[in-house]
């Protein structure tokens, strides 16, 4: 073992331990996917919630498949806003307000369990439609897209209904390329064998984005005209 291998070692000796490559690769992944969050945010002007939270919903829907968790954050959030339609009549502070919100998301989504677990046993309509595929999902991703939830009504309580629909679209938009960085086999296998180039790369993308200070694409043509001028 020697510097330019270190990593390969550890990730061997990890393997030889029992740890899970999925996790590997995840913990490989997730700094290269925080880049390229990074570099929509300073390049394109894509903003969403931070960096943190698209960051963490790809590998939910890693967990789920994109089709599923899309759909499941979807149900999610129309649970969301009714909830919070609901428990703003009764006037509370923001978190026994959220608190409350999210005991009517767990209800709704246990409800939405519940359900397809019934569709499941009538003719296997539920397996046609791939929704029994939600009976099989773990409490983290869902608990993951409950966070989203969150972060969306913090946003819509504070910038508004409009502003917090385009960042939720945008927060959506860097999770769907994060979990498509996450589950391509080519990335997968490329991080497994240069782990230290992987590294080395992304140290050096970061200091270029964290010294960038031209103009995002999006401002190109948000201030088209006074260019143009």
């Amino acid at each position: 073992m020697n510097l330019s291998n270190f990593l390969q070692f550890a990730i061997a000796q990890g393997e030889a331990a029992g740890v899970p490559l999925e996790t590997i690769v995840i913990l490989l992944l997730f700094p290269v996917v925080a880049t390229v969050i990074a570099t929509a945010r300073h390049f394109i002007g894509l903003r969403g919630f931070g960096i943190f939270t698209p960051a963490v919903v790809s590998v939910a829907f890693l967990a789920t498949g994109l089709r599923l968790g899309l759909t499941l954050f979807l149900g999610i959030l129309l649970i969301a806003i009714l909830a919070r339609l609901l428990v703003k009549r009764l006037r509370l502070q923001y978190m026994p307000n959220m608190a409350m919100v999210i005991l009517v998301i767990s209800l709704g989504v246990l409800l939405i369990i519940g359900v397809i677990g019934g569709i499941r046993e009538i003719g296997g309509i539920g397996e046609m439609l791939g929704l029994d595929k939600l009976l099989m999902v773990g409490i983290f991703p869902i608990l993951l897209l409950v966070l989203l939830t969150e972060t969306f009504i913090s946003t819509q309580i504070s910038h508004g209904l409009k502003q917090a629909m385009t960042t939720t679209i945008e927060t959506l938009v860097l999770a769907t390329i994060g979990y498509s960085i996450l589950s391509l086999q080519i990335t997968r296998d490329w991080v497994l064998a240069k782990p230290e180039l992987t590294v080395l790369l992304t140290v050096a993308v970061n200091i270029f984005l964290g010294r960038f200070t031209g103009l995002r694409l999006m401002e190109y043509w948000r201030f088209r005209e006074l260019i143009r001028k």
